[in-house]
């Protein structure tokens, strides 16, 4: 359990740091913040690539030198940023960027997407801080790119989808929590009793 790397990953306003703020306070771990730089979206392109690349890099050393932790925010979402402002990045630090997180996505766990639609959204800031108006039918885009990429970036036996009915925090923490356990549990002991 010592460097268990639990990851929340979601669009924008589906509770992400509530949740990873709750479960770090219920079990004493370390929360990686969101941390994407306010500047990243103000500077000019060649700046932006520049802080994309050190953004992911430096998310991917503190999940694994903070360790037990809730990352909020994983590279699944950074991804998702990347696929959504490939032009703005440029495309060499944009293909750099996505290589890192997948090897950071690989480095996870477990993955927890939450349901885009399970707490009514209208407007909410984006990474900079802007409030963005939000278009049901690009929420719904967004939330198929981020689960698509979620499956092909981590190990799918360890994504959990936390159900759309499962809203308080309470409830989200307790879904963690018995999941958390289940994977310690399997850590602790690889083989299936009778086997050797």
């Amino acid at each position: 359990m010592l460097d268990v790397k639990i990851g929340l990953s979601g669009l924008n306003s589906t509770g992400k740091t509530t949740l990873s703020n709750a479960l770090a306070s219920h079990l004493g771990w370390t929360v990686v913040q969101e941390g994407v730089p306010r500047s990243l979206f103000s500077v000019p392109a060649p700046q932006q690539a520049r802080l994309l690349l050190e953004y992911v890099q430096s998310k991917r050393a503190a999940q694994n030198t903070q360790a037990p932790c809730i990352l909020d925010r994983t590279a699944i979402d950074i991804a998702l940023m990347i696929f959504n402002r490939p032009e703005i990045f440029g495309l060499e630090a944009a293909l750099k960027a996505y290589a890192e997180c997948e090897i950071m996505a690989q480095e996870l766990d477990a993955l927890i997407l939450l349901p885009h639609d399970a707490i009514a959204v209208l407007e909410s800031p984006n990474e900079a801080g802007l409030i963005r108006r939000f278009s049901p039918l690009m929420r719904k885009r967004n939330d198929i790119l981020l689960r698509g990429l979620a499956q092909s970036m981590h190990d799918q036996t360890t994504i959990w989808e936390l159900p759309n009915d499962v809203l308080t925090v309470e409830e989200r923490v307790s879904f963690v929590v018995s999941r958390i356990e289940k994977l310690s549990s399997v850590n602790a002991n690889p083989y299936p009793s009778g086997h050797s």
